[in-house]
């Protein structure tokens, strides 16, 4: 794999003073690796907090020391196709695939619910952030979605008039393998028996990856989202770095605790490189797997 050329001279970056309190103990990475590390943040915009435990960069540096060389390497030139979208960046990506929805579907109404199968129901989701953004004033100003309904509890959607002229749109910020889609819909179907077949049922997302989106296709339910993403290693890598990359992969996987199988190379293979406020589990388990070590949430 391509190497990225090292400008030793601009590495000034020193981490915060628990890795240099007792300097012949605590472990650092090399003056090479961490400019890497830096070029990248750089690239991709992220800000370099020096002084913070919890910041992406100081935790990106710590999850770099459980690897050897190799693996650092790999695990940096692979984050330059993560995507990192925080909630306050939400409204800039939902306005194109709103405006398409609504133009596609001209006046028909718009029933806006959170994607939330029956077994979660009462849990905190991020869906309900997309449908926050949905419901809220801001949108008014790119988007006109009138006519629309904002239904907050997916378990009162009986309460509305849904009609002929009505399609429901399940709302939410990641769709990974399709599971938690498909199981709103089937909640869907339960909780209003007279949606007969699935040509009713939209499903709005950020960003979703093409396997959840063919397996939503495939049962007839429309998908409008901002970002589409394949399979980070096994579908956008080339036959040549492919081998490669999913053995370094397992080698990294190999060092992380507590990994269940469900969860190796993401949520049933997942291979995704995404997180949203939070990460979704179908990205590589490096990402969130360790508890104050990951770069991001879970």
């Amino acid at each position: 794999m391509e190497l990225i050329q090292i400008d030793k001279k601009r590495s000034n970056y020193r981490p915060s003073t628990r890795f240099h309190r007792k300097k012949e103990k605590q472990p650092q990475l090399s003056v090479t690796q961490l400019e890497k590390l830096k070029i990248l943040f750089g690239q991709k915009n992220w800000p370099i907090i020096e002084d913070e435990d919890l910041s992406v960069f100081e935790r990106f540096y710590k999850t770099l020391l459980l690897l050897d060389e190799e693996e650092q390497t790999f695990l940096i030139n692979l984050t330059y196709r993560f995507d990192h979208i925080p909630l306050s960046e939400y409204m800039n990506y939902m306005k194109g695939p709103l405006k398409k929805l609504r133009e596609d579907l001209g006046g028909e109404t718009l029933c806006f619910v959170t994607c939330t199968p029956k077994e979660e129901v009462g849990y905190v989701k991020s869906s309900s952030a997309v449908l926050y953004q949905i419901k809220g004033t801001t949108i008014k100003q790119h988007v006109n979605l009138a006519p629309k309904l904002v239904v907050e509890n997916i378990q009162k959607l009986p309460e509305y008039n849904i009609t002929d002229k009505t399609k429901i749109v399940l709302v939410d910020d990641f769709i990974g393998t399709g599971d938690t889609a498909i199981g709103a819909i089937d909640y869907l179907h339960e909780l209003v028996p007279s949606l007969q077949d699935n040509s009713k049922i939209i499903v709005f997302s950020i960003v979703a990856l093409r396997e959840g989106l063919e397996r939503l296709a495939n049962i007839g339910v429309k998908a409008y989202y901002a970002v589409e993403r394949q399979k980070a290693i096994s579908e956008e890598m080339k036959d040549n770095d492919r081998d490669a990359a999913i053995a370094i992969m397992q080698s990294i996987e190999g060092k992380l605790k507590k990994l269940k199988d469900d969860y190796k190379f993401g949520y049933k293979g997942s291979e995704a490189l995404v997180s949203m406020e939070r990460c979704p589990n179908n990205s590589f388990p490096i990402y969130w797997l360790t508890k104050n070590v990951a770069p991001y949430e879970r």
